[in-house]
């Protein structure tokens, strides 16, 4: 299955941020996504918001932006 791409290397804390959470609940189970980010400010933000609602997920830097992917929510509720 193809990751759903969110990129969000031209957005700004908090809009950043809200265009993700948007982005994540509507993911179904087995779906997983991938979100560029180009500022630090969101990285944190988007990775906080991932930790406090049980997504597993990884953060890769590349070439001036960061990755993060491979993002899952534990459906089993």
């Amino acid at each position: 299955m193809k990751p759903q791409l969110l990129d969000l290397r031209e957005e700004r804390c908090p809009r950043a941020l809200l265009l993700a959470k948007r982005h994540l609940v509507s993911l179904r189970a087995n779906e997983i996504a991938t979100i560029y980010v180009i500022e630090m400010g969101s990285i944190k933000d988007i990775e906080r918001y991932l930790i406090n609602n049980d997504y597993s997920y990884q953060t890769i830097e590349r070439d001036g932006y960061w990755r993060i992917e491979d993002i899952k929510r534990d459906f089993t509720g």
